[in-house]
């Protein structure tokens, strides 16, 4: 619905974007309010946050004809759609990363009360980390951004990008963060094994068909270097209830750390393993010959 400009502010000294609705589409009468409605949705969602793992909204104001823009931080780095696209290999430490990125962010704009509804790759930006990580997170685009637990209007087009929505997003029911939580574990199911969920799904009444009726594919059997526990987050992720799925992006969070570390235990070497319990076994089995042996 818009363009992004990369822009210079000589005050501040830096590069930034703006954000602008495509002034033909404002000449459409239809169209007009709806626009204005979405454009100012964004900059009041993400106006009111400051988390690093969204890109922030530094200002808002109109131009002399009355069109609004934004002003927002330039991003440096590739959609997590490029990385898709190119079918970069990410190891399951750096996944298991992004994923906490992203769930932080979500954590965050749930515990406002603003559900992002259009969580997919182009939303989601890799950029260079300061923490020494291979690559961070940011989420963009909260263009169609709604407060919690409300139900979307009466409108005849679907709210959100099909191939990422949840259930309950195709039946148009009361939105909470669950569903930004199922779309998050559409991407990173996408990521982890080169396949969506439903990939088979074209039109949109099949892809309405298999997210209501189809059970994804355990992520292991598509990618066999993925661990077991890895399919019971993203199966648990993927319900088709909300209240079936974790409740919280923190709860999804914690999920994955306790996949990562499981997956790194049993990446240890049984050699390494049996250097640090082998002193501690040929102990037990000293006092054990010991009482034996001291034994009546």
């Amino acid at each position: 619905m818009g363009v992004v400009y990369r822009a210079h502010d000589p005050e501040i000294g830096r590069d930034i974007a703006i954000k602008m609705i495509h002034a033909s589409m404002l000449n459409q009468d239809a169209e007009r309010e709806k626009l204005l409605r979405q454009f100012k949705a964004e900059v009041q969602a993400v106006g009111q946050i400051s988390q690093r793992n969204i890109v922030p909204i530094y200002e808002y104001g109109e131009m002399e004809d009355g069109s609004p823009y934004f002003v927002m931080e330039l991003i440096q780095g590739l959609e997590l759609h490029d990385h898709i696209k190119k079918k970069t290999v990410f190891s399951f430490e750096q996944m298991t990363h992004l994923m906490q990125e992203v769930l932080r962010g979500l954590q965050n704009t749930h515990e406002r009360g603003i559900i992002h509804l259009d969580i997919k790759p182009r939303n989601i930006f890799l950029i260079d980390c300061d923490s020494g990580a291979s690559a961070c997170a940011k989420i963009a685009d909260f263009g169609i951004a709604k407060l919690a637990y409300i139900k979307p209007d009466d409108e005849d087009d679907l709210t959100g990008t099909p191939l990422y929505m949840s259930p309950e997003q195709f039946l148009q029911e009361t939105l909470d963060g669950r569903s930004d939580l199922f779309s998050t574990a559409v991407v990173f199911y996408e990521l982890a094994t080169g396949k969506r969920p439903f990939s088979n799904a074209v039109t949109l009444r099949e892809i309405f068909l298999a997210v209501m009726k189809t059970d994804p594919i355990p992520p292991s059997e598509l990618n066999p270097s993925l661990p077991k526990s890895f399919d019971d987050v993203m199966l648990k992720a993927l319900q088709k209830k909300p209240e079936h799925r974790y409740q919280t992006a923190l709860e999804f969070s914690q999920a994955v750390t306790q996949s990562y570390e499981s997956f790194k235990k049993s990446q240890v070497p049984l050699v390494k393993r049996l250097s640090f319990y082998g002193p501690v076994l040929l102990g037990f089995a000293s006092l054990v010959s010991v009482f034996l042996f001291s034994s009546p």
